[in-house]
């Protein structure tokens, strides 16, 4: 139908858009929001939390991230462009739980060789300058006047 009058037109060069030399490119990826498969209780104050010992809170992270692995594997083998995650650390109720997306990310680059990877954040942990010899200490105490930034108001 080059040519026809519903065809609409590429302001820039006036020639439909048949007629451009370039073809038109859609990139298709996958967005994996991961999830805990054990179940949700909520306490009597409301607070979600993952019904289970910690050995199964374990075990189900550790699904989760075999799982993320092979669905990102999956993507790429199915033809799909990229492969991006959430980026919650125990976020217990499931929605959007990725245990280690950056982990997960390299394991799947190993096994792939054209899919993209990503994480929708990079969540920075409570306190950045909890290693030894830092001027926090381990109960986020401070030993001495530094620039090492906390999340949580002082």
């Amino acid at each position: 139908m080059a040519g026809c009058a519903s065809t609409p037109a590429n302001r820039r060069t006036g020639r439909t858009y048949q007629e451009e030399d370039t073809p038109i490119t859609i990139e298709i990826g996958v967005f994996h929001n991961g999830a805990s498969d054990l179940p949700a209780l909520t306490t009597p104050e409301g607070v979600v939390v993952n019904d289970g010992t910690l050995a199964d809170v374990h075990a189900s992270y550790q699904r989760v991230l075999v799982n993320q692995v092979r669905q990102g594997i999956l993507a790429e083998r199915l033809g799909f462009d990229y492969f991006f995650m959430t980026e919650h650390h125990f976020q217990p109720e499931g929605a959007e739980f990725s245990p280690n997306p950056l982990l997960t990310e390299m394991a799947i680059a190993a096994q792939t060789k054209r899919i993209r990877l990503g994480q929708a954040a990079n969540i920075l942990t409570r306190i950045l300058c909890s290693m030894p010899g830092s001027s926090w200490g381990a109960s986020g105490a401070k030993k001495s006047k530094s620039r090492c930034i906390s999340s949580r108001r002082r």
